[in-house]
């Protein structure tokens, strides 16, 4: 593509072919225990539940939502085939048997941290410097969700799609690019994100001279733009054929989920501030990581003066105004720093609410361009400071993210372990306090899932789950009046709730038998 905004790196294949090697390696020598693991947290409505990946139905899964089966409450109007398709591929292969679907993960992850380093070396920067951006990627802690549970298959595999389609975009092969965005669409629909990363490197392409030379660069954008509008569009079509809408259906996520719903104007801003401060430290500082990060680990922040949207809000403002001060003396800064902001804005809930306020896998996608830019800036540091010391400070990094992935990575075995980890690093945790307590009452540990689960529901008094396992706890201890309690509280709320009503009649039935 002509007038490139910076100019790409020349690069031989084998020393290509070699940082390739090295950077995959990495990712699956970190990565590959987790073939070993079952299936945690989510993949029990993505895969075990799922009637399209069990039941092998292709036709279907053109024509259905992401979400369906035992575990969905409310239709959520997400569509993503492809995914689902891979994960039935899966299910073709080793049924419900976890560790092909855990390879493909680990396959899909080592692929995207290959493509990091193309897309670096696209962006001009040093092989040396592209290898650094591709080991930070392939090692990152905020990837261990992604990558480890095997719902973290729409991350991987929209990003794969994404970096070939944005590299393609780059090598100005348009046709390619709209065929690779639609098929990451299909994937995970945040990839609509990267119209914007388009546009961000159409307004940095340098005017041409004379006095035609902003027309000139807004028609020399149009192709560009509609190879990237084209497939967005189709995906919506499709989308909205097959679901009936565009965004959530009411009612399919809850506060507890995304304690952003139903917030007023003011408090929802202050909010999504707060949450983008936590976010960024995900991905700066990802030593505290859990599983879940909704209510009320996170709550509604009323002020944006309150203290976590004041830090939010200065770290955004501080990153808008960085953006304009490199925008001509460092485009590739420019272009780096607003490819994360515009990646993560679809899944800030700014815009669009989505089904959950925070998650490490959603940096999956933002954390390419940081990751770029960390390998950036040790090119730069080399220069100041010597290579010498700049090798040894970016080892130390590299050691230290690879270290924390290693310790982290474990906790996704199996629920059992993933939802003790979650209730001891996000205490609050609504969700992760009634995973925990289902789990106890499993074992029949009784009394301590009653005292987790009391605390679970002393956060959040209405949470229907958390109240029926609290019940079927208690019911399962002898206790019949806290059993009835909490089934009837569980009635008040949701009417004709199928599992309250059968707790009702076991509690019955026990009361009936002779003492």
């Amino acid at each position: 593509m002509p007038d490139l905004p910076f100019q790409r790196s020349t690069w031989s294949r084998p020393g290509f072919l070699a940082r390739c090697a090295i950077a995959s390696g990495i990712a699956i020598l970190l990565y590959l225990p987790t073939v070993r693991f079952g299936f945690a947290y989510d993949d029990a409505s993505v895969v075990e539940s799922h009637p399209q990946v069990t039941g092998h139905l292709w036709g279907a899964i053109l024509t259905s939502p992401y979400h369906v089966g035992e575990y969905v409450r409310v239709p959520t109007r997400l569509y993503r085939p492809l995914t689902i398709a891979s994960l039935a591929a899966n299910h073709a292969v080793s049924g419900l048997n976890p560790w092909s679907y855990h390879l493909v993960n680990v396959l899909l992850h080592t692929l995207a941290a290959s493509l990091v380093l193309a897309l670096a070396l696209e962006l001009g920067l040093t092989a040396g410097a592209a290898l650094v951006s591709a080991l930070a990627f392939a090692v990152h802690p905020v990837h261990v969700e992604a990558v480890a549970n095997v719902a973290g298959r729409a991350e991987l595999l929209s990003t794969v799609f994404a970096l070939l389609a944005l590299i393609g975009y780059v090598r100005g092969k348009l046709v390619t690019t709209a065929c690779l965005l639609g098929t990451a669409l299909l994937a995970k629909e945040n990839v609509v994100t990267l119209f914007g990363v388009i546009a961000l490197w159409e307004a940095l392409r340098p005017a041409p001279s004379g006095r035609d030379g902003l027309s000139a660069r807004a028609r020399a954008a149009v192709m560009p733009f509609l190879a990237a509008a084209a497939p967005i569009a189709a995906y919506l079509a499709a989308r909205f054929a097959v679901l009936g809408g565009l965004g959530l259906a009411p009612g399919s996520v809850t506060p507890i989920e995304n304690p952003v719903v139903g917030l007023p104007p003011v408090s929802h801003v202050a909010t999504v501030l707060a949450v983008f401060g936590r976010a960024a430290s995900l991905v700066l500082t990802p030593i505290r990581l859990s599983p879940d990060y909704g209510y009320a680990e996170i709550v509604p922040s009323s002020s944006p003066f309150q203290p976590g949207p004041l830090v939010g809000g200065v770290l955004f403002v501080g990153l808008l105004g960085l953006i304009a001060s490199c925008w001509r003396r460092a485009p590739r800064v420019a272009f780096l720093l607003g490819a994360i902001l515009a990646t993560y804005a679809i899944v800030s809930n700014a815009f669009v609410l989505i089904g959950t306020v925070l998650g490490d896998r959603l940096m999956y996608l933002p954390s390419v361009f940081a990751c770029i830019l960390f390998g950036l800036a040790a090119s730069a540091a080399a220069g100041r400071i010597g290579p010498r010391a700049t090798a040894a400070g970016v080892g130390v990094v590299l050691l230290a993210l690879t270290v924390r992935s290693a310790t982290y990575a474990p906790m996704w075995k199996d629920d059992a372990t993933l939802f003790e980890y979650a209730a001891r690093v996000a205490p609050q945790s609504v969700r992760a306090l009634g995973g925990w307590g289902g789990t106890l009452a499993e074992r029949g540990r009784l009394d301590e899932a009653r005292a987790v689960l009391d605390r679970a529901v002393a956060i959040a008094p209405d949470f229907i789950p958390n109240l029926l396992n609290r019940g079927a706890a208690a019911l399962s201890g002898g206790d019949l009046d806290a059993a009835e309690a909490d089934a009837r509280r569980v009635l008040a709320l949701q009417p004709g709730n199928g599992l309250a009503t059968l707790q009702l009649d076991a509690v019955a039935r026990r009361r009936l038998r002779p003492r």
